[in-house]
């Protein structure tokens, strides 16, 4: 039975990393569980008229909008980029439109001098001026043509090939130039012209064009290239072993952006002397994207798949189910952290939510905690940390220490600079003797960030540091009946800590402004400054858990500590590994055989009254009371919210109390003997319901909406955070701020109305030739002007 339980953790133990490293990230990418939600649908225009329409470019000089598309009905049939190669039921009959936003006017364009019969598949396009005359266009396409024999195409997929046509600016007719075929054009996807109509790079999808290989680039297969084309030099690879790639753009400086289906990433790529493309820089993102668009002011444009499971196994079988689609805006980073080595600035305004953690609403403590007790005594067997002899309360008490410790570092840092000065009256009427443990399972989730208001949060994080750090003065007077003499050394000592951190914070910014301190070891200073402040404070004999919360207040007192370690995941990882580590320990700690002990008067339905009564009793009468002077909490609902987190844990008393003999001798072993089982109940039920805390109070479609009036007076939440420029400057917060914006629409551009190919937006569109771009450039890729912007079709 040993041998098999080996075994089975070591195949557990493997199945993790995989998922970790393979499966989490393809699953999150492709948006498996993912809410997504609507956001400003109501600004958008459907137009019903053009729908399957792969790819929209936008004429920057009349702001014309040219589109390559097909009908619905042909698309489930044959789309080779998706394995669609179903030559019987596609039109072939594809064609090129232009749309007016100013008029609504659709025009769709002729076709001349196109003699084949194998007709029109469209996919990507660009639109280029001549460089002779700008009032001359080159309009480069995509045509998956069926193979000569239609019945062949599952086993030899589409025969390929790019069509190079001619107009004119208000022109209502195409006339073909020539078509370009080469070996090189395997499965292309979109592509990039230039203005001479003669050469053009493209995207491959895939290496192959069937077979089952294909469906292993999902796994990280690099098979997908970039190719080059010239009409008199042919064809060749610019650059090859990519995966996922798609969508391209390109900058006037010859920067080129190429878009991962499958891994959701930006690559960015400089071309070389010989026409051949390296990579620069990889930005990673949460969803797949498709096509992409630079326009006049240098600002990158992208259309995403926030679920792609809809968009492959629903979408594409029955084009009246709508896809969610997003846009994205990629932008040069100019604020602080540019001057580290951050060219670009991506700023996500995603709604997504992260498999398990996020879709069931269960975080790392819970999980943990989960996982603990299946390891234990009383599951598995396979980790019992009571087995470790008579110091293992002893290692228990110090673990627990450092992990909460370090946590209330983290919160201290991370509030906004001089929240505790700006928020003293609402830290006031908050702060009572009770357990962090509530803002470690509820305010620091990412499903809370969503779905917590900033405000909620913030006001609880800084409440449950300042009540864990006097925690434990308190729990010294209910023992030693010592109130004056302890609470006037704690008090002293956190001041002095206080102070000396505040010092330090600014040494460490003289000496990084002087050269004497890297940005790594600025960073390590997180974790560093924690651990020294728990040693220095312990041994002279105060509180080190709200000296820890006082120092880390004091370092990021000025704002300076969070610019420099903006971006940085270092201390979230390392918040996170001493969360999950500290509670699969508790997990497996819980002592589960003594709720029930009758000889002690302890037994389970005693024990749930008992967490109930302090659950229910001891904070939300108070805060439901005060909750009007609290300008943090907003409403009842949050005042109920924020009440039910505080449940007092006096586990740090068990080491003042003698060992209990069996049976007890005095009402001292009793209360020893009773105090961990009842301590450790109320923990266990504190994390099964703040564990469930934020599904209960969102019940609802819209969970907690927060709607912000924007004033010429920041919002004090706002403090901490980097103000970004939201369309023009007029709707500014400050001073623009380059960003990546994702904006997402269910079915489209309106929610619920076709395919999401099938719509425009005139408010996108005037925005993208009105978004004033900041002159800072980015010396090694600036975003240039292109010749013709494009706007991307979200697929």
């Amino acid at each position: 039975m040993g041998r098999l339980l080996n075994f089975l953790v070591l195949v557990l133990a493997i199945a993790g990393g995989v998922y970790q490293l393979y499966l989490k990230p393809i699953l999150v990418t492709a948006g498996l569980w993912r809410d997504v939600e609507s956001i400003g649908n109501k600004h958008c225009k459907a137009v019903k008229e053009l729908q399957a329409c792969e790819k929209i470019v936008l004429h920057q000089p009349t702001g014309v909008i040219y589109l390559a598309c097909s009908t619905p009905s042909s698309r489930p049939f044959w789309t080779p980029a998706v394995g669609r190669l179903n030559a019987s039921g596609a039109s072939f009959n594809d064609y090129v439109a232009t749309y007016d936003p100013a008029t609504s006017r659709i025009t769709r364009l002729n076709i001349k001098n196109f003699g084949s019969e194998r007709g029109l598949s469209l996919h990507g396009m660009d639109v280029v001026p001549s460089s002779s005359n700008p009032s001359e266009l080159f309009v480069y396409l995509i045509n998956h043509r069926a193979p000569l024999d239609p019945n062949s195409a599952p086993h030899v997929g589409a025969d390929s090939a790019v069509e190079i046509f001619k107009t004119a600016v208000g022109s209502d007719t195409l006339s073909h130039i020539r078509t370009v075929e080469d070996p090189v054009i395997v499965c292309p996807n979109d592509l990039v012209g230039y203005p001479d109509g003669e050469s053009f790079y493209f995207t491959n999808d895939h290496g192959e064009k069937v077979g089952h290989l294909r469906e292993l680039d999902i796994l990280g297969r690099k098979t997908t290239s970039v190719g080059y084309c010239h009409v008199k030099e042919g064809c060749k690879h610019a650059i090859t072993k990519m995966h996922g790639n798609n969508g391209i753009a390109r900058a006037q400086n010859d920067t080129f952006y190429v878009l991962n289906s499958l891994g959701g990433a930006i690559n960015i790529l400089d071309r070389q002397a010989d026409n051949s493309l390296v990579v620069a820089e990889v930005l990673p993102t949460d969803c797949g994207l498709d096509n992409a668009s630079v326009d006049s002011d240098g600002v990158v444009w992208i259309a995403g798949f926030p679920d792609a499971f809809t968009l492959l196994f629903k979408h594409f079988a029955n084009p009246s189910i709508p896809a969610p689609s997003s846009a994205l805006r990629l932008s040069i980073n100019t604020g602080t952290s540019s001057f580290y080595g951050k060219k670009y600035k991506l700023d996500k305004f995603s709604m997504f939510s992260l498999l398990v953690k996020e879709r069931f609403y269960i975080n790392e403590v819970v999980l943990g905690t989960a996982f603990g007790v299946i390891v234990g005594p009383y599951v598995a067997n396979i980790y019992d940390p009571r087995s470790w002899g008579t110091e293992s309360a002893f290692i228990t008490r110090e673990v627990t220490r450092i992990v909460l410790a370090t946590g209330l570092f983290a919160i201290g840092v991370e509030l906004p600079k001089s929240y505790m000065a700006k928020h003293a009256k609402s830290l006031f009427v908050m702060v009572v003797p009770t357990m962090a443990i509530g803002w470690v399972i509820v305010a620091g989730g990412k499903y809370a960030k969503k779905h917590v208001p900033v405000n909620l949060r913030q006001i609880l994080s800084a409440e449950s540091a300042a009540n864990d750090g006097l925690a434990f003065p308190f729990l010294t007077i209910s023992l030693y009946l010592t109130v004056d003499a302890n609470s006037r050394i704690a008090v002293s000592h956190w001041v002095v800590i206080g102070w000396l951190c505040l010092l330090f914070s600014h040494l460490m910014k003289f000496s990084h402004r002087r050269g004497y301190i890297d940005r790594e070891s600025y960073v390590a200073q997180y974790l560093a400054l924690a651990i020294f402040i728990i040693g220095v404070v312990s041994t002279i004999g105060s509180d080190d858990l709200l000296a820890a919360f006082a120092a880390g207040s004091a370092i990021s007192w000025d704002g300076e500590f969070n610019d420099h370690t903006e971006g940085e995941v270092f201390s979230s990882v390392i918040d996170l590994v001493l969360n999950c580590a500290c509670f699969v320990y508790i997990g497996a700690w819980f002592p589960f055989q003594t709720f029930n002990a009758p000889e002690l008067g302890i037994v389970p339905w005693r024990l749930v009254v008992l967490f109930i009564s302090i659950l229910v009793l001891r904070r939300i009468p108070a805060i439901l009371v005060l909750y009007r002077w609290i300008p943090e909490i907003k409403s009842w609902r949050e005042a109920l919210f924020s009440g039910h987190f505080a449940i007092f844990i006096a586990s740090l008393a068990l080491h003042k109390l003698p060992t209990p003999q069996v049976p007890p001798q005095n009402e001292e072993e009793l209360l020893a003997a009773c105090l961990e089982p009842i301590v450790a109940f109320v923990v266990l039920g504190s994390i099964i319901i703040h564990g469930l805390s934020i599904p209960f109070f969102s019940l609802g479609k819209t969970t907690l909406s927060m709607t912000n009036n924007l004033t010429n007076k920041t919002p004090d939440w706002m403090i901490g955070i980097r103000h970004a420029s939201i369309g023009n400057s007029s709707t500014a917060f400050g001073s623009p701020s380059p960003k990546a914006e994702k904006v997402e629409a269910s079915g489209g551009m309106e929610r619920g109305e076709g395919p999401p190919t099938a719509a425009l937006s005139q408010d996108l569109a005037q925005e993208q030739q009105n978004y004033q771009l900041p002159t800072t450039r980015s010396p090694s890729h600036e975003l240039a002007r292109p010749q013709a912007a494009h706007f991307p079709a979200a697929q």
